[in-house]
């Protein structure tokens, strides 16, 4: 049985060992698995698509946590900037059609403020440790949007759709896990990542604490929450 948010407290962390969280189990674990997580992701998610179709040529983007950058070949027409903070993945995403692509962690962008069209930031967003880096993980992308520029945003849901992938999972306290990276070969010793997974209301709670932008679609798919907001006037 997966757990409630109810049934099991949410524990604050300090600074410390929030910091060691994402170091060991996200920045340290996809340098590890990179090589063979580029060879698996390669696929386009129908609402990203569907996002990205819907700016004119030329319009200026950012991919916020880019990955290999897959999605960089989508739309080639768009100018589109990939930030990331692993090192192994962005090698891969420099073989893409990038306007430009740099190392930087989502919390402290090194971008100038309003100067985005619009932004994605796909299964990034639960890597983070502390409410307060998500907080500011989301304030982030508003600050680089325009007016009236628009979002989307992915994470990782509390209700799965598969419910026995808990009885994997390793949890930590409250929606945490430590969800393991599995090869295709399953004699090699799984390496483990850091999940924040978001019960129903969580992100749409988060968006609300950023008072630049407004929430225009929220929705589930397969195991995801999806958000779209814009950035006010």
């Amino acid at each position: 049985m997966r757990p409630t948010t109810t049934s099991i407290p949410l524990l604050s962390k300090p600074a410390n060992q929030s910091q060691a969280m994402e170091t060991d189990f996200v920045h340290r674990t996809y340098q590890t698995i990179a090589d063979h997580f580029h060879t698996t992701r390669y696929s386009h998610w129908s609402a990203v698509r569907d996002f990205l179709d819907s700016f004119a040529p030329c319009s200026y983007l950012l991919d916020d946590g880019t990955g290999n950058g897959k999605y960089a070949s989508y739309r080639t027409d768009l100018l589109l900037e990939g930030a990331d903070i692993c090192e192994e993945l962005l090698m891969y995403a420099q073989k893409q059609p990038y306007a430009g692509l740099i190392q930087a962690d989502g919390v402290h962008l090194p971008y100038r403020s309003g100067v985005f069209d619009g932004a994605i930031s796909i299964a990034v967003l639960h890597h983070l440790a502390t409410e307060e880096r998500r907080l500011g993980f989301l304030r982030e992308i508003a600050r680089t949007l325009k007016p009236y520029g628009t979002a989307l945003v992915s994470v990782w849901a509390l209700e799965q759709e598969n419910p026995g992938l808990y009885e994997k999972w390793k949890q930590i306290d409250g929606t945490d896990y430590f969800v393991p990276y599995r090869y295709h070969d399953t004699t090699t010793r799984p390496t483990y990542r850091y999940y924040h997974l978001f019960p129903r209301g969580e992100l749409r709670a988060l968006l609300e604490r950023v008072p630049e932008v407004s929430l225009l679609q929220e929705h589930y798919e397969k195991s995801n929450w999806f958000a779209t907001f814009r950035k006010n006037a």
